[in-house]
């Protein structure tokens, strides 16, 4: 769901039947919003958070438990290992 300036929640595309979002598994640079799923691998959206795509190649699990940026690296956790992707190649 995207929470807007005036209060009024709405869905998303991110927000489809039988997506759940881990928790701990979120994160946001400005530029774009992340966030970890329980199966379905990582969600990827604008800065706006009203455009997602989702990305399983190349992860070893797609149970995303933990997310991390920094100096233009995403680091992602799963339950099997740690992949690191460059925040462009996204």
């Amino acid at each position: 769901m995207r929470l807007t300036a005036d209060g009024s929640v709405t869905p998303t595309e991110a927000t489809r039947v039988g997506v759940v979002v881990n928790p701990t598994a979120m994160a946001a640079d400005g530029r774009m919003v992340l966030a970890g799923t329980l199966g379905q691998g990582l969600l990827v959206g604008d800065a706006t958070g009203t455009r997602w795509k989702t990305v399983t190649a190349g992860l070893p699990s797609l149970n995303v438990t933990a997310l991390a940026i920094h100096n233009g690296v995403v680091y992602v956790g799963t339950e099997n290992g740690l992949v690191k992707i460059a925040e462009d190649k996204l």
